[in-house]
C-alpha cells in the first residue's frame, strides 16, 4: 500500500490522524506493509518522526498470517527537509529515493513490473 503524505508532518493531530488510518483503516483491510510517499511533505519535526516511528512498531506487530510482522518504508524524500529531521527518520525507517527502489527493497524484486 502507498500512502502519500503532504503538508507538514508535526505532531498532535498529525498523532492522531496517523495512528486512526493505521490501526483502523489500513490495519482493518489487511494492510501490513505500507510505503510513505513522502515527496509532497514540506516538513517534518521530531515529533514527526516519532509519529512515524509509532507506525512502524504497530505494523511490526500485525503478521496476518504471515511469519513476520509489516513493514513501514519512504521514499521520495525531499532535498527541502530539514536535514537533521531527515537524517533521524532515516535511523528508524528504511528510506529510498524512488518508488521503483522501495518496491524492489522487498522480498521479490520486480513484482511491480508495472511501476515507473
Amino acid at each position: 500500500m502507498v500512502l502519500e503524505l503532504s503538508g507538514t508532518l508535526e505532531g498532535g493531530k498529525d498523532h492522531d490522524r496517523i495512528n486512526n488510518l493505521v490501526t483502523g483503516d489500513l490495519l482493518y483491510n489487511g494492510y501490513i506493509d505500507v510505503l510513505l510517499d513522502m515527496r509532497n511533505v514540506r516538513k517534518i519535526t521530531g515529533p514527526g518522526v516519532g509519529i512515524l516511528k509509532t507506525a512502524k512498531r504497530i505494523l511490526e506487530k500485525e503478521k496476518c498470517g504471515r511469519s513476520s510482522g509489516g513493514t513501514l518504508k519512504a521514499f521520495g524524500i525531499s532535498e527541502r527537509l530539514d536535514s537533521m529531521a531527515a537524517i533521524e527518520l532515516g535511523r528508524h525507517i528504511e528510506v529510498y529515493d524512488t518508488l521503483r527502489d522501495a518496491f524492489d527493497s522487498y522480498p521479490a524484486p520486480g513484482a511491480y513490473e508495472g511501476i515507473k
